[in-house]
């Protein structure tokens, strides 16, 4: 009987684990990542692709990148991250210097770099062959030379999960106005600036978010593959554990029918099945807890409190109902049955 109710311990653990996972998995999708903002942002960001369906010219890039200069110079916190089409490079806008006090070797990028639309310089990852290529404080690029000014580790807040590059320039040094953009530190009106020109200088642009329009990031986000393969999968879960709840409950039925011959009434009895889960659901919970903040971290650099928080309390309110629908089930079926 003891061994049964290790069992439906057991259960309840791994399911407090994986549930918390897909839950808290459909909740950051669901907020179109409020809580887990890219590139150690502080504030709210937008981020949008610009897309060239032609070959770019190079008077419109010209123009394009002194558009782009004359409406992000009207404030200097405004902090611009951009990735080419192909991840190849990281290319950043950061007047105020935001990123100068996180982790790398070397010197960060002068005010002058970014504000003047003139420089050679690049940070390097540490990890990367274009590391091992520098010589004499110097990185052969793009046909010229660069300035190797400092360099970075995996957990870099600007290192992008993907880049094959692991090269970051300020952003005038970049070849083409396409690929995706991050904005942040900065006003509403500011960004659809930068849009707008954008959109008149040719290119298309699709919003990847905006916090003015969560609306349509949630419509983007269900409309989305792998949430929409996450919402069966959770059911799937959810199923298997209510099936195996009613199974181990239904080997329980005699230490259940004692309990219920002594006096126990259908309150009681349910609170002792559940004094007897809850603590592995909670276990199972933490577990989950410490898996996602690690595959979290490993991702983005950065993990959401609230959002663990929010997840590990539905996590826990959804198991309470598989359990006890579970159990009252149990119940109803042995009345029936002449208990």
């Amino acid at each position: 009987m003891k061994n049964y109710l290790l069992y439906i311990k057991i259960v309840c653990a791994i399911s407090g684990s994986t549930v918390l996972l897909m839950v808290f998995t459909i909740i950051t999708m669901l907020n179109g990542y409020i809580y887990l903002k890219p590139f150690a942002f502080d504030q709210e960001y937008f981020s949008f692709i610009a897309i060239s369906y032609e070959q770019e010219n190079s008077l419109i890039i010209q123009k394009s990148n002194e558009d782009i200069r004359n409406i992000v110079s009207a404030d200097d916190n405004i902090i611009v991250v951009k990735l080419s089409s192909d991840y190849g490079e990281t290319y950043l806008y950061d007047p105020s210097c935001y990123y100068a006090n996180t982790n790398y070797e070397g010197q960060y990028f002068s005010k002058e770099d970014f504000v003047s639309w003139q420089s050679n310089s690049v940070m390097v990852d540490e990890c990367s062959v274009y590391h091992q290529m520098i010589v004499d404080g110097k990185l052969y690029l793009n046909g010229e030379y660069k300035k190797a000014i400092a360099t970075y580790q995996s957990d870099y807040p600007l290192k992008f999960m993907g880049n094959s590059g692991y090269i970051i320039e300020p952003l005038s040094s970049s070849p083409s106005i396409a690929g995706t953009y991050y904005l942040s530190n900065c006003n509403v009106s500011l960004a659809k600036k930068v849009i707008s020109s954008l959109s008149k200088s040719g290119y298309v642009i699709e919003t990847l978010h905006d916090p003015d329009r969560i609306e349509d990031n949630i419509s983007i986000v269900l409309g989305k593959i792998e949430f929409l393969t996450l919402i069966p999968s959770l059911l799937i879960i959810i199923f298997t554990d209510f099936v195996t709840l009613r199974l181990l409950f239904s080997r329980i039925r005699r230490l259940l029918q004692i309990h219920s011959y002594c006096g126990a009434t259908k309150g009681k009895l349910f609170l002792f099945i559940w004094n007897e889960t809850v603590l592995a659901i909670v276990i199972g919970t933490i577990a989950g807890t410490f898996i996602g903040s690690v595959i979290l971290y490993g991702f983005f650099n950065e993990w959401s409190f609230l959002s663990f928080g929010i997840s590990s309390f539905l996590n826990i309110v959804l198991l309470f109902f598989i359990v006890a629908i579970a159990f009252l089930l149990e119940i109803k079926c042995n009345a029936e049955k002449g208990w």
